[in-house]
C-alpha cells in the first residue's frame, strides 16, 4: 500500500500476536536482567515498510521494519514487543493517527538473533 495509511477493517486484522512488556529482574549475581512478560494477545495487520534510501554514503543492511495495526488499547508503548511464533517485532513508536482511540499503529523493527 502506498500513500496514507488507512485503518483496517476488522477482517483485515487476521494475525494473532502476543503483546509483551520488558520487566527487570535480579540475576544470580545481584545485577539486573530484562525478561519479557506477556500482556495479552492482540489481533493485528502486519505490513512491511519500504526502507528509506540512505541520505549519504553506503547503506548498511537494516533490520526489516513493519507497520502493525491493532485495536486501540491503553498502555501500549515504545519498547514493548509483539511476538508471532519465532518472529519478534520491537515497537519503536505508537501512533493513534485519527486520535479516535479506535486503532493503534505500531512502527516496529524485527528483532533477529
Amino acid at each position: 500500500m502506498t500513500g496514507s495509511h488507512r485503518p483496517p477493517r476488522i477482517g483485515e486484522r487476521r494475525l494473532r500476536l502476543l503483546l509483551e512488556m520488558p520487566v527487570a529482574a535480579l540475576d544470580p549475581l545481584g545485577g539486573r536482567q530484562w525478561l519479557w512478560q506477556a500482556v495479552g494477545p492482540v489481533w493485528a495487520r502486519v505490513e512491511p515498510v519500504e526502507p528509506k534510501p540512505p541520505r549519504a554514503g553506503p547503506a548498511l543492511p537494516a533490520a526489516p521494519e513493519f507497520r502493525i495495526t491493532l485495536a486501540w488499547q491503553p498502555g501500549v508503548t515504545a519498547g514493548m514487543r509483539l511476538v508471532r511464533g519465532a518472529q519478534r517485532y520491537r515497537i519503536r513508536a505508537v501512533l493513534d493517527p485519527a486520535g479516535t482511540r479506535r486503532h493503534l499503529v505500531c512502527l516496529c523493527r524485527e528483532e533477529t538473533g
